[in-house]
This record gives C-alpha cells, structure tokens and sequence, in this order.
C-alpha cells in the first residue's frame, strides 16, 4: 500500500507541476503579446524613418558623382546626389557639332560617336540614331548651331 500511495502522490505532483508550467507559459505569452502590441507603432515609425534614408535609383548601374560622402548626411530634395551610368539598356548622348555638318543630322538618322579622348583601337563605336536636334543658341536673331 504504502508503494500505490507514493506512485499517486507522484502522480499528483507531476499533474500539478504541469499545470503550474501551462499556467506560467500562458502568463509569458500574454505578457509577450503585451508588449508586441506596446512596441508595434514604435517598430513601425523605425520604420519609415529607415525607409526615409533608403535612395533608390531608377535604373540599376555605376555610381558615378557621388556626392554625398559623409555617413549620416541627411540629404534636401532637388540637389543631384549622384549619377547612374546604367549597365544595360539605352544611353542619351549629348553632343556639339560644327556648323558645316548640320545638314546631315537630323531626327532618325542613324548615328556613330566616336570617344576621341581614348585610343581608337580601345574604345568602342557607339551607335544609335538621331532623337532630337536643337539649335543651341541665337544670336542678334539669327539662328545658330555650333
């Protein structure tokens, strides 16, 4: 008898041990979710505030220019920050001509720049064509292309 009462007594306690344990997991997640629910709106103006210093780029490419040097440097809309030089994709290229050849250009004309600055033999031909041709001033009002 007295081995059939320890077992129950034994069991009595493990039952009770559990239910203290259920009972103390039960306050920890309340407890957990009360303050998931104090610090959301805190989380949530983190962050906006990181999404604020993000700079997105609307093309994926080189860096180029960058001006902003300084960690932590906040950054007023309007002035230029950086260039991209995009990695694929189609390019502008703005260029001057003389006088004598601006009979050839014109919209849709099928164009080559030449980058006169490096060696020929290293430097690749662009191609492309003609998008838009504008006088670049005027003078005692006559039209003039440089």
């Amino acid at each position: 008898m007295p081995l059939r009462q320890s077992i129950q007594q034994l069991e009595f306690q493990i039952g009770q041990l559990s239910k203290d344990r259920i009972a103390e997991v039960a306050r920890e997640l309340r407890d957990g979710q009360v303050r998931l629910r104090d610090i959301g709106p805190q989380l949530h103006l983190a962050r906006e505030t990181l999404e604020c210093t993000a700079r997105r780029s609307p093309a994926t490419g080189i860096v180029a220019r960058l001006t902003a040097l300084t960690e932590g440097v906040v950054n007023v809309a309007g002035p230029r920050v950086m260039d991209i030089v995009p990695d694929h994709g189609e390019g502008n290229i703005e260029a001057t001509i003389g006088v004598g050849d601006q009979k050839d250009v014109y919209p849709r004309v099928a164009a080559e720049v030449h980058l006169i600055a490096y060696k020929q033999r290293s430097a690749p031909v662009a191609k492309g064509v003609v998008t838009q041709f504008s006088p670049d001033h005027f003078t005692a009002g006559v039209l003039r292309w440089l």
